[in-house]
């Protein structure tokens, strides 16, 4: 498929792509590979959108004591009790240090 076509929600593609097969521009069997290469690559977008799945490039999600996201070194303090979610598992954990960007180790 195109680039251009690339860019349309999935829907709009496959509008398309029966109004192809629909002036006789595609066979049946071209049509039906290109659902299923459709279908395919909306599946792996899916899937990288996943928190799982992000979780299981080794990325973890950080919890303050209360449930909420911790997206920042800023929101925590020394002696907060933080909670870490990994793809195998939790682990509880006190903040002993936050340090920002550039600001050494």
């Amino acid at each position: 498929l195109s680039n251009k076509t690339n860019q349309l929600s999935m829907y709009e593609e496959l509008k398309k792509l029966k109004s192809l097969l629909d002036d006789n521009l595609l066979t049946q069997s071209e049509f039906d590979e290109a659902k299923k290469a459709l279908l395919s690559a909306n599946a792996s977008r899916l899937y990288a959108l996943n928190p799982m799945a992000v979780l299981a490039r080794g990325y973890s999600a950080v919890f303050d004591s209360d449930g909420n996201v911790l997206s920042s070194a800023k929101a925590m303090k020394k002696g907060d009790l933080i909670n870490l979610t990994f793809n195998d598992g939790k682990a509880k954990a006190t903040v002993t240090e936050t340090i920002p960007n550039g600001k050494g180790e």
